[in-house]
């Protein structure tokens, strides 16, 4: 009997045995898997690799991602011209805007890890700037002199953080490191001047929504506009007038002001469903659009003329202003221009809603507006190229020969060269 007992108990303490061999066996390869996992993604953002930066040799990188050979390519051919349309980086891109010091080019930021960009819209290369880590920046927002804000929640207090930053500066071509300070926590959302570095942003405090015109990093700051409604949105141009309006709902009435230097309002828009503005800097032109059963895009050429229905079914946050002409006696005169992104086929109903919230993702074609006409022209259509784009962020370089854009379905940057070559 005691035999029968012994010879049970072993069977059994075997058969666990087996068990947990085949236990820690398995969780060894799915170990293995996650591990194998995780180093293809990190290395597919380049951490645990040479920074792609550029170098004494030569090297430079292509889309912030893929290391170009550092070999030099001895070849008679000419280098190839950047598509009219070129996707300038795939990863989510946070933010981009022109520099001032380089006719080609363009500053951008990673979401992934707020790592600094520029790239060059002629020869279709990029380098990174910055080693200084911020992960999940989900906006950045560009000075032309490189300086930027970058804002991210705090994933430890859920606190939403704005960091002012400036590169240093470093020996050779390699990344330098990001200086700053932090601006106040939890502020709503920022509108900046990319000439002067100076900001226009909003807080909630105790209920009232305050508007604070603030120079970089805080230095010197100025309330200019306080409200008990929560949801405005703030505008600043480069030639430093400052603009609010209500954040925009479907077939809800909207109202935009201009705030003057002495702190009192003067009405842009008043009673529009579902308002958006645009207002252009250095002229009192303005693109509006409203959205209740449908969509419609208004233009108003100054603000003494009236405003006129476009044949554009758009919202003015799928537009961007081309730099104010500068008129002279001597010169040709050169029309006042704005460019569109135009959804097709129009969507209606809740338009609004669906695309903020990401539920609606447009595929668009880029018009271009005569603003002193109200003549519309299409002049480039990506699905032309077989790509689909939800464009959002639109902006022009300074010399108005390219058009920015994000898509708001990935996140993706890319560039428009205006003119054929």
């Amino acid at each position: 009997m005691n035999q029968n007992i012994y010879a049970v108990l072993k069977y059994v303490a075997l058969a666990v045995g087996v068990v947990i061999i085949g236990a820690l066996v398995g969780w060894f390869f799915v170990l293995r898997s996650q591990t194998q996992t995780t180093l293809s993604n990190d290395s597919s953002r380049g951490f645990g690799s040479t920074a792609p930066s550029g170098s004494e040799n030569g090297s430079a990188f292509s889309n912030g991602i893929s290391a170009q050979p550092t070999t030099p390519v001895t070849s008679a051919e000419p280098p190839k011209p950047v598509a009219q349309l070129w996707h300038v980086d795939t990863t989510p891109v946070a933010g981009f805007e022109f520099t001032s010091s380089d006719a080609h080019g363009v500053y951008f930021a990673e979401r992934a890890t707020g790592h600094l960009f520029l790239a060059d819209m002629e020869t279709g290369q990029s380098r990174r700037l910055t080693n200084t880590l911020r992960p999940k920046t989900h906006e950045a927002l560009f000075a032309r002199d490189g300086s930027v804000i970058l804002r991210n929640i705090n994933e430890n207090t859920g606190v939403l953080e704005s960091f002012a930053g400036t590169m240093g500066t470093t020996s050779g071509s390699q990344p330098a490191s990001l200086l700053g300070n932090m601006l106040e926590n939890n502020i709503a959302s920022i509108s900046l001047n990319p000439n002067a570095r100076s900001l226009f942003y909003l807080l909630r405090d105790a209920g009232n929504t305050i508007g604070i015109l603030s120079s970089w990093g805080s230095k010197s700051t100025k309330r200019i506009f306080t409200s008990n409604i929560g949801s405005w949105r703030p505008i600043l141009l480069s030639d430093g007038r400052v603009f609010v309006s209500l954040l925009a709902e479907d077939a809800v009435p909207g109202y935009a002001y201009e705030i003057r230097k002495d702190g009192s309002l003067s009405p842009v828009q008043r009673n529009i469903p579902g308002l958006s503005i645009l207002p252009q800097a250095s002229s009192t032109a303005l693109l509006f659009s409203s959205s209740g059963s449908d969509i419609a895009l208004f233009l108003q050429a100054s603000s003494s003329a009236n405003a006129v229905a476009l044949p554009l079914k758009t919202i003015a946050e799928k537009c961007a202003w081309a730099p104010f002409p500068v008129k002279s006696k001597t010169s040709t005169s050169t029309p006042n221009i704005a460019y569109c992104a135009v959804p097709g086929p129009a969507k209606e109903g809740h338009f609004l809603e669906n695309w903020y919230r990401g539920i609606l993702h447009t595929s668009d074609v880029i018009w271009k507006i005569n603003a002193e006409t109200g003549d519309t022209q299409m002049i480039y259509s990506p699905e032309s190229d077989g790509e689909a784009i939800d464009a959002t962020k639109l902006a022009t370089d300074p010399t108005g020969n390219y058009l920015g854009l994000i898509n708001n379905a990935d996140s993706s940057f890319w560039m428009l060269r205006i003119q054929k070559k």
